[in-house]
């Protein structure tokens, strides 16, 4: 699903008692910062385990991942090669499972925060840093879809909340999310 070249080594840890994984990684450039892709179950979804993939720095010290820092490492592009390296390790473990890719940028409540500390003054219609992280997993995907699609389902999601109101995945159009499923042959 990526460029297997150009990523960073990853480590796996599943939590005992919880369904889900997480793996870890260094990002090195001006400072190393650690890493973590996390897939945590939410709920079934057509009658198979559903996983939101969450991405960001790890705080070490509360033991959390935060998803609102600009590392500003120059290493972007190795960054989302590795978080889309994950995906196929997932599938792996769970070959019936499916993803959700949502950015948090899209919920309702990084909007209104945005709107009281963005210097941009957006209008109401439309803060223009929000939906950037979806954004960044659309482009990829539209761009790779005929070979993508191959191996995996895609679904669009309209709103954040409700999984269940998907369509097919259509190249080019603005979704709030994306459901990922491999295809069982």
């Amino acid at each position: 699903m990526n460029r297997a070249d150009d990523v960073y080594d990853v480590r796996e840890w599943a939590n005992p008692g919880e369904q889900g994984l997480y793996y870890f990684f260094v990002s090195e450039g001006k400072r190393e910062i650690i890493k973590v892709v996390q897939y945590e179950y939410v709920r079934q979804f057509r009658n198979r385990p559903l996983f939101n993939l969450g991405f960001g720095d790890y705080d070490y010290e509360n033991d959390r991942v935060t998803d609102n820092e600009t590392s500003d490492n120059n290493d972007h592009y190795r960054v989302f090669n590795t978080v889309l390296q994950t995906i196929p390790r997932l599938f792996e473990q769970f070959k019936d499972g499916v993803i959700v890719v949502r950015g948090s940028d899209s919920s309702p409540s990084f909007i209104t925060k945005c709107r009281n500390t963005c210097k941009r003054r957006c209008d109401d219609s439309k803060c223009k840093k929000a939906h950037r992280r979806i954004g960044i997993y659309s482009t990829f995907l539209n761009k790779h879809f005929e070979q993508l699609n191959l191996e995996y389902s895609f679904y669009g999601l309209d709103g954040l909340e409700d999984c269940s109101a998907t369509e097919p995945y259509e190249k080019g159009k603005n979704y709030r999310g994306v459901i990922i499923e491999k295809r069982l042959n």
